[in-house]
């Protein structure tokens, strides 16, 4: 993954660069195995699932530090789509990424499990859906996230589990036929400081 980050960081053009981001996106939405869903009783599957769960976890952290850069880094990632469709988060970290004028598309995307930070975000001038999304198991806290001169669309998404943390965001939003359901909503809940940065 990194070696492919660093690809993206010397390819010659944009259009280079974004097929670069375009493949490191996609291996996030190849086929995900629930940890529950393994064999039971078998620590080598359980070894594997471990092992291979830290390679999603590293893409969400080599794409959050690219865009940490500043604009006039020649490695900054800024400008680039961010295709999220239907992936399956069980975690990742976010924080403090400043995105600006950039699509990223969460739509269909599940969040279900671990703790997926979108801490101190900044997305400005940049359109970002979570159309269709399933917010079914773990944490997933938006504290502090900023989305200026942008949108950002939850229409017909599901929260259904996953304890959704809105503490003093700054957002446009786009809510429409999002549904709750279950013990734990989504809602404003106090602030997640446990995500590593």
């Amino acid at each position: 993954m990194h070696a492919l980050a660093g690809l993206a960081d010397d390819a010659p053009t944009r259009d280079l660069r974004q097929t670069c981001i375009d493949v490191l996106c996609a291996y996030l939405r190849l086929p995900y195995t629930a940890q529950d869903d393994l064999p039971a009783g078998d620590p080598e599957a359980q070894h594997a699932y471990l092992a291979l769960k830290e390679v999603p976890h590293t893409v969400i952290r080599v794409i959050r530090d690219h865009f940490r850069l500043a604009l006039d880094h020649p490695h900054c990632w800024q400008g680039h789509h961010l295709d999220l469709t239907n992936v399956i988060f069980d975690g990742g970290d976010l924080t403090g990424a400043v995105v600006l004028n950039t699509v990223v598309d969460f739509s269909g995307a599940v969040f279900n499990g671990g703790m997926m930070c979108f801490n101190e975000a900044a997305f400005s001038g940049s359109t970002v859906s979570f159309e269709s999304g399933r917010f079914s198991d773990g944490t997933v806290d938006f504290a502090g996230a900023r989305f200026d001169s942008g949108s950002v669309d939850f229409s017909m998404a599901r929260f259904s589990g996953a304890a959704v943390s809105f503490d003093s965001p700054r957002f446009p939003v786009r809510v429409g036929r999002a549904r709750s359901q279950g013990r734990r909503n989504a809602g404003r809940k106090g602030k997640t400081r446990s995500c590593r940065t």
